[in-house]
């Protein structure tokens, strides 16, 4: 406990961890952001993918008969 103590005596030492955990925070939002984009991106190429797949066997199935 006395070395929180003795940190935050100093302002100008509070003062800049108080600016880097600012730093810090701003750091994750973005990364949780980036995060998030690309989960969305996998999820879109998963659906063309599969989008692609069914148009691919469709294209390869024969006519059984004419409507």
């Amino acid at each position: 406990m006395k070395l929180f103590y003795n940190l935050f005596k100093s302002p100008r030492l509070a003062n800049e961890l108080k600016q880097r955990v600012i730093e810090l925070e701003k750091e994750n939002r973005r990364l949780q952001d980036e995060n998030e984009s690309l989960w969305d991106m996998l999820d879109e190429i998963k659906k063309s993918e599969q989008e692609a797949f069914i148009y691919y066997n469709s294209l390869n199935t024969e006519s059984v008969g004419e409507a």
